[in-house]
């Protein structure tokens, strides 16, 4: 009974506190949040912040003052690294955002309809 408790002990007062050192320091860095730039053509320089919010991918778009936010792409897990790239995916000309989310293997778009974005269907 002696040793049992002794474990019990060590394990709880030494063992997890190392255990979730280790992870922290193994996730240190890990960016939850993206931020990016670029001129999408809604009046100037865009900056784009994008972060997972319990399973909704949430972007918000700031241009001079203004902000507009776009919430969707439901996934399960939570917590995500959330990054995103500036390309014209359908070559109308106008630059779209394509989300890639970790461990996710669909890859959502919003398209830039000239003012705004609007969700993919994928």
């Amino acid at each position: 009974m002696v040793i049992v408790s002794v474990v019990l002990l060590v394990w709880v007062y030494v063992v997890t506190p190392w255990w979730i050192g280790v992870t922290t320091q193994w996730h240190y860095g890990d960016a939850r949040v993206s931020v990016v730039d670029a001129n999408v053509g809604h009046g100037g320089v865009s900056r784009f912040i994008a972060f997972d919010e319990q399973g909704d991918i949430t972007i918000i778009e700031v241009v001079r003052k203004n902000y507009q936010v776009y919430i969707g792409a439901v996934v399960s897990g939570g917590n995500l690294v959330v990054s995103l790239e500036i390309v014209d995916v359908n070559h109308d000309g106008k630059p779209d955002l394509v989300i890639h989310i970790e461990g996710v293997s669909a890859t959502p778009v919003l398209f830039n309809t000239g003012s705004a974005f609007r969700w993919s269907s994928y």
